[in-house]
């Protein structure tokens, strides 16, 4: 049992950490949480098991449809330069067998494609307003036409030009990253570290993974999660103003409440019984005399 608990507390500590990265190792441990409660379920021990069991369910309600699969975490596997495409593919094929996972896995692919096209394309937005695409206009300074030669200099202007053209990020990029060798794993490694060294070299996918990595794997307490004494608040909602959490409580109320008519009549009767009651507190100098509410829009 404590062998069992230990994995999960461990799990728990790591996802909830907030000084370092935890979306790139999220499933990683999920994976390992898997294996492990699939050992436990076909052990010999019949109360572990159960438990086991029960956990499962919860564990394919969220892994094994694909509809509630978050492809972002899938993504961030494929950033990470130690595992890239090849080992998503693998664990999908183990989750969902060969079929199954490289459908995922090519669906995931097409994803980052996509991700990574709308950073070239907001990137090249950035660039053409700043430099712009067309050739600048050939300005010969007079004084400078007896020492450089005018042909030479269109040629000059011509290789920058073409060097502008040919520095701006296309989608080969990405494929260039995935055709290399995998990193190694080592317990130095920080993936950070790597795509800020490797910045000028995958200029644009940089961009993509820092903005991806920067993203919690969870932004639930671990207390709040396990906790059987209550709801606890973190400092960040605890700071919250009180016209902000008044929001928030009447949007669940109104979300989580189910869907009742009410007439005309209904909303008259209840107004008037409001307006009673003011009347009567204002009558006892509770309240100050205000305008009066109009009943007319209420009426049938």
């Amino acid at each position: 049992m404590l062998c069992f608990l230990k994995l999960f507390e461990k799990v728990t500590t790591r996802l909830s950490a907030s000084l370092h990265v935890t979306s790139s190792i999220a499933f990683h441990d999920i994976m390992l949480m898997r294996a492990k409660l699939e050992e436990i379920s076909m052990g010999g021990d019949p109360t572990l098991a159960s438990m086991a069991h029960l956990m499962k369910r919860k564990f394919q309600k969220y892994w094994e449809e694909e509809g509630n699969l978050n492809y972002l975490l899938f993504i961030v596997v494929i950033l990470d330069p130690r595992d890239k495409l090849q080992y998503l593919i693998y664990c999908l094929s183990i989750l969902y067998g060969p079929d199954k996972g490289k459908e995922i896995g090519d669906k995931v692919e097409s994803a980052l494609a996509e991700l990574f096209a709308f950073y070239v394309q907001s990137a090249s937005a950035s660039s053409s307003t700043s430099r712009g695409s067309n050739p600048q206009p050939l300005h010969f300074n007079a004084d400078e036409e007896d020492e450089e030669n005018p042909w030479d200099m269109l040629a000059s202007h011509f290789e920058q030009h073409m060097e502008e053209i040919e520095s701006e990020p296309n989608i080969s990029e990405l494929s260039m990253y995935l055709s290399e060798k995998r990193e190694k794993r080592t317990k130095e490694f920080d993936i950070l570290n790597y795509w800020k060294l490797n910045a000028n070299k995958y200029p644009i996918l940089s961009l993509l993974a820092k903005d991806v990595l920067a993203v919690p794997a969870s932004i639930v307490p671990s207390e709040s999660a396990f906790s059987t004494g209550g709801r606890i608040i973190d400092p960040l909602r605890c700071s919250l103003s009180t016209n902000t959490v008044e929001a928030l409580i009447c949007a669940q109320s109104w979300l989580k409440s189910s869907h009742t008519e009410v007439t005309a009549r209904e909303a008259a009767e209840e107004v008037q019984e409001y307006e009673d009651i003011r009347e009567e507190l204002i009558s006892k100098g509770f309240l100050e005399n205000q305008d009066r509410i109009d009943l007319t829009d209420f009426e049938a």
